[in-house]
């Protein structure tokens, strides 16, 4: 039902604010909080809106802040306020420091964690810890990919959050931090060994989403998880939208006005009851 309620409302939706009057005053004052209120620090905050409002993250608030602030993707939030449960199994690749792997979690979801950057994943690992969620969130240091290897090249990318696969012409869209040697794992191969099955998938992956899904064929055929999957480039949007044309999958895109990322929010035809 998650799937169906993902699919055919309205979400996401564009929240648009209007404030009478002092729109254009509100705004220099928080681009002047920003840059000058804010300490230029990390330290361990806990989030004040969204789906992880109350957990405890450790980030640096001037860089960072719309984790901090909660108002992170809000599109994928509301998304995936619609498909969990205390029952869902949830794989979120490129998860970074597990802004929503946590309140996932909270929610009773059991969620795996692909993250290939080793800052990334420690911050993630501690941020587990810090809010009791050992038990519902494992960690994978590997980039989710079309097949499972020792190592492949993954470039960096300040902030973190835009570090991605660097092999051959997929890149990272904006990275451009140092080139390191990562572990892929193929996510039918992690099922195959033993993983539990995914009822929703979520991929950021910074370019190389169409990987992911190549990487997911069998499962996507023979369980039909739910996706949301940020899509980076109009060629990814092209071989994204194949594969899931080929999995017999139904899509909604949300597209912002700039073109890109773009999310998108897709389930199969005949999903399993």
């Amino acid at each position: 039902m998650g799937g169906r309620r993902l699919l055919n409302s309205d979400l996401p939706a564009r929240v648009l604010s209007r404030i009478p009057g002092g729109l254009g005053a509100y705004t220099k004052v928080r681009r002047f909080a920003g840059r000058h209120l804010i300490p230029a620090r990390s330290e361990w905050v806990q989030v004040q809106g969204g789906l992880a409002s109350g957990l405890w993250i450790h980030i640096n608030l001037a860089d960072e802040k719309t984790w901090w602030l909660g108002t992170h993707e809000p599109e994928t939030q509301a998304a995936l306020r619609q498909v969990l449960s205390s029952d869902t199994v949830l794989y979120d690749v490129g998860a970074h420091i597990g802004f929503y792997a946590l309140p996932a979690a909270r929610l009773g979801a059991e969620v795996i964690a692909f993250e290939p950057d080793p800052d990334n994943a420690a911050r993630l690992r501690a941020h587990v810890d810090r809010n009791h969620l050992g038990d519902k969130v494992r960690t994978v240091e590997a980039a989710a990919w079309s097949n499972s290897c020792s190592s492949i090249t993954f470039r960096r990318g300040w902030p973190r959050s835009q570090g991605g696969v660097s092999w051959r012409n997929r890149q990272p869209v904006l990275a451009g931090g140092e080139i390191i040697e990562v572990a892929t794992v193929c996510l039918d191969d992690f099922i195959a060994g033993g993983g539990p099955v995914a009822d929703v998938i979520k991929v950021d992956v910074e370019g190389s989403e169409s990987e992911v899904l190549k990487g997911a064929a069998n499962t996507l055929r023979d369980h039909h998880p739910a996706l949301i999957v940020e899509v980076h480039t109009a060629a990814e949007c092209v071989a994204v939208t194949q594969i899931l044309e080929s999995a017999a999958y139904a899509a909604r895109w949300e597209t912002p006005p700039e073109g890109f990322p773009r999310q998108c929010f897709a389930v199969a035809f005949n999903p399993r009851s």
